[in-house]
């Protein structure tokens, strides 16, 4: 931006944009004057936004000495990561290049080195608006991310990334990924499944149940177990009180244990259905994986039974386990 505030004689100079990392607006304010009898002081109101963002607001003086001259300043307005992510977000719903305003507000006075060469000048405020766009490759760039490779991702994946980064507060999708391996250490991401027993030695089912159970991670846990008691129970209500969305297939209760604990769970809010047809045990968590097992949710199945299962994260598979329980519990009865 170019402004004249006395024509020929003042003039300031306006140009913004976006560095990093760490990133930040940067606003370059240029002022001139051409006089050889005045003193020029220069007030300076600046405040930014990207979109209707508001991002920062500074302030800035310049005083010029007679004879022609231009002085310069640099200001700096850090973008911290919680608002980098609103903007992030904003940009999402919208297309193309990311769009900044600057809005200065500038007061002028000239004051003469003797009273009696000249009179002193006093002008504003001037009011200047000025939007640029910088491309998105610019933006991430000043957000330190130009190393990055691309990635192919469907438009489900994507999306389903991006609601994840925003429950968990992330910065970015890459911070999601992390979480993953995180969460998935010491599995060979490799190998789709991992065999599972309970034996009077190995009670690699319940471990496994209770590795899965303790992440805060899911959204969604869909369970089918014959029988039941306050065990299994249990285990259903943590997910349920971490937000997590619980239904569990049974069959009708004939056992008192049984009974309590369809009943502990519906106190918990968490929905159950009955079907005497089903004879299958699986969970599936989200659509990301499952435990298929010969064991139910019960002390007996879990610790002292000899019981089999497999831990899957074929993603067409668990979303398989899913279709089959949606359709028993179509048919089930509350």
């Amino acid at each position: 931006m170019v402004h004249d505030i006395v024509q020929g004689y003042v003039r300031i100079e306006i140009d913004s944009k976006i560095i990093g990392p760490p990133p930040s607006l940067q606003i370059q304010i240029c002022a001139w004057h051409n006089y050889g009898d005045k003193i020029s002081h220069f007030t300076f109101n600046i405040n930014s936004k990207v979109w209707e963002i508001s991002i920062g607001f500074t302030h800035a003086s310049i005083v010029l000495k007679p004879s022609p001259m231009q002085q310069c300043l640099t200001l700096l307005i850090p973008l911290s990561n919680d608002l980098i992510r609103v903007i992030e977000d904003e940009r999402t719903k919208k297309d193309g290049d990311v769009e900044v305003m600057t809005d200065v507000v500038c007061y002028y006075v000239g004051i003469p080195i003797s009273p009696s060469l000249s009179p002193s000048i006093a002008s504003g405020p001037h009011n200047y608006s000025d939007k640029f766009r910088i491309s998105l490759i610019e933006w991430k760039n000043a957000l330190g991310l130009k190393d990055y490779e691309p990635l192919l991702l469907s438009r489900d994946s994507a999306r389903k990334l991006d609601e994840l980064r925003r429950k968990w507060g992330f910065f970015t999708h890459e911070d999601v990924i992390e979480r993953f391996i995180e969460l998935y250490e010491g599995i060979k991401v490799e190998r789709p499944y991992e065999l599972l027993f309970t034996e009077p030695e190995i009670k690699t089912i319940k471990s496994k149940l209770g590795s899965l159970i303790e992440s805060a991670m899911w959204n969604e846990v869909l369970a089918v177990s014959l029988y039941l008691d306050h065990t299994g129970a249990e285990y259903l209500v943590k997910l349920k009180k971490r937000g997590t969305q619980v239904r569990l297939l049974t069959r009708k209760p004939d056992k008192k244990e049984h009974r309590d604990a369809v009943e502990f769970l519906k106190k918990n809010n968490v929905e159950v259905k009955f079907n005497n047809m089903a004879h299958a045990r699986f969970i599936v968590f989200d659509e990301l994986a499952t435990l298929v097992m010969t064991a139910d949710l019960d002390a007996n199945g879990l610790d002292n039974q000899r019981q089999i299962g497999f831990y899957i994260t074929d993603i067409p598979t668990v979303k398989a386990c899913r279709t089959f329980f949606d359709r028993l519990w179509a048919e089930s009865e509350s």
